[in-house]
């Protein structure tokens, strides 16, 4: 081999004495060192996860062992016999139009401004036969439409097939007890049981790519899926991602790099029939709500709600606010910010706003940004990062999509775009005094719920390092809300669950945290869709200014 070297007045010839062997040989090398590389870290071998994985899996050559064990999360509050039962009779679950509502202790249904209302609820099976066990989930709540009243009750059950609702005459007028029976405990059993099916919930596929050769496979955060595999845990920052390995030879494990959500759930005919739920009972109980004054509505306590510890926000029972002439209301605090430009600028100047989730926290964004003209730093594009800015008052907030399990539309999206909360809060510097909402919720429903703990609990062990290193940051948790989809992808059932895991997660820094509570606007307001209307979502975001605004 010849090379010329050149300089001003000369030029002279070496020869490096590269034999055809010794090239062959680094060639050989550098491949070998390419097959290593691929095996140690996209190995179709799966080793034994970090430890917040918690799980052992053993693999054969070429298919999956089917002794993955992974630890239990904590016990729900749904009984056991809903969570294993899989009976797709027709007439066994509770059937709105057999059961009844009755209301207790007060016959002539006059009830004073404040007082406690307490109703019976007692369900029956599709043939007419009394419920003998508990487990439904049932919801009570009070409306009024004519002045844009609404309100939400809690349920307790007895086990028995009957339910007690109570509730709070929180207005003057003429309002009506509404119940439905959300989800039976047979649905329950279904969803459960689609769960321990592999490959009967396909939420994503990864696509795998290289020069002109492209493949999908499925993707999860368990390997359910039978034959080799690509192990992504420690580029999913330490919680489980796997990906079928693309049958194309010529593709490899590090190859990936899109995913796109295909929502591929089958439910057959009878289980999708036992699942749906949201039937009210009739009919509603009209009562009447006086007072011997001119006052129209309870008022909320004097204390402030940036002035509530956050601890407290972890515990609330409802109704933990109501609708009034189309205004939400707090029952436990008084709301000291305006509902205005100047008053939300005033509380969000020289902060940047960190809001990490999905789509339902996405709008809080667009909200706020649409109401206090930021200016948008790129052009919107589905399920991708969105940073906007208010120049004038030195305000950045941001919008980031969690880690996966994240169900991105039918189109293709960049892997790199879903990061889990927790590598967020890790790069926050010293001394910040950043403004962080973070949710957890829709996209998880097609998965066990050990995912969400997963997820939750390497969120909480950030939260605690940042706040350790910047004690002035605010973070909030946004809750779970009520929606009645029809089309059964994705289920509010799962917010009770969550919910439990979510607190119990943070039950060491809870007051350090705000949690914001979606349920009770969501339910007295008969939210439909899994995405909030303008109007709850505007009410939501003051609600959550309120704790956050000093």
């Amino acid at each position: 081999m010849h090379y010329l070297v050149c300089s001003q007045n000369t030029t002279i010839k070496m020869e490096i004495p590269f034999s055809k062997k010794t090239i062959f040989t680094f060639l050989l090398v550098v491949v070998f060192y390419l097959l290593i590389r691929e095996y140690i870290v996209y190995s179709t071998t799966v080793t034994k996860p970090p430890e917040i994985l918690e799980e052992m899996i053993s693999i054969k050559t070429g298919q999956l062992d089917e002794s993955v064990y992974v630890k239990p999360h904590d016990k729900t509050n749904t009984p056991k016999h809903c969570v294993d039962s899989y009976d797709l009779d027709p007439k066994k679950p509770a059937a709105a139009s057999m059961s009844k509502i009755v209301m207790l202790g007060n016959e002539r249904k006059l009830f004073e401004l404040g007082e406690k209302i307490t109703v019976r609820i007692t369900l029956s099976d599709g043939n007419g036969k009394a419920k003998s066990v508990g487990g439904d989930q049932v919801r009570v709540w009070m409306v009024e439409p004519a002045k844009k009243a609404n309100s939400t009750g809690y349920v307790i059950d007895h086990g028995n097939g009957t339910y007690t609702g109570h509730l709070k005459a929180l207005w003057v007028g003429n309002p009506v007890i509404r119940s439905a029976i959300a989800i039976t405990c047979e649905g329950i059993g279904v969803r459960y049981h689609a769960l321990k099916v592999p490959g009967k919930l396909k939420g994503l596929v990864g696509v795998f790519k290289s020069q002109q050769i492209s493949e999908e496979t499925v993707c999860a955060p368990s390997p359910d899926f039978k034959g080799e595999f690509c192990n992504f845990t420690a580029e999913n920052f330490g919680l489980p991602w796997f990906c079928a390995r693309p049958k194309n030879l010529k593709l490899l494990c590090h190859d990936w790099v899109k995913v796109r959500g295909i929502y591929q759930f089958s439910y057959t005919g009878q289980e999708t029939a036992i699942m749906r739920g949201h039937k009210l009972l009739k009919p509603d109980i009209k009562i009447n709500v006086t007072t011997k004054g001119k006052v129209l509505h309870v008022s909320p306590p004097p204390v402030a709600c940036n002035r509530i510890p956050n601890i407290e926000t972890w515990s609330l029972r409802s109704p933990v606010g109501f609708f009034f002439q189309g205004k939400w209301l707090s029952t436990y605090c008084t709301s000291t910010i305006e509902d205005s430009v100047a008053a939300y600028t005033k509380c969000l100047q020289n902060h940047r706003i960190q809001i990490i989730g999905d789509s339902t926290s996405r709008q809080w964004l667009m909200f706020l940004e649409q109401m206090l003209h930021f200016d948008r730093l790129d052009m919107f594009r589905q399920h991708r990062p969105i940073v906007t800015v208010q120049k004038t008052h030195n305000i950045t907030m941001s919008w980031f999509t969690h880690g996966y399990p994240f169900l991105h539309p039918t189109f293709s999206n960049n892997k790199a775009f879903s990061k889990p909360p927790h590598v967020y809060l890790d790069k926050l510097p010293r001394g910040c005094n950043d403004i962080i909402i973070v949710s957890l919720y829709l996209h998880f429903n097609p998965y066990n719920p050990d995912i969400l703990k997963r997820q939750t609990h390497a969120l909480v062990k950030s939260v605690k390092s940042l706040l350790k290193r910047s004690p002035n940051v605010t973070i909030a948790f946004k809750g779970f809300h009520a929606f009645r989809d029809e089309s059964l992808f994705l289920d509010d059932y799962w917010a009770s669950v969550y919910e439990l895991i979510v607190k119990r997660e943070f039950a060491t820094i809870q007051d350090k945290v705000i949690y914001l509570n979606g349920w009770d606007i969501t339910v007295c307001s008969e939210n439909e869709r899994y995405h909030n209307s303008e109007e709850i979502d505007k009410e939501m975001v003051h609600t959550a200014l309120s704790h956050i605004c000093r």
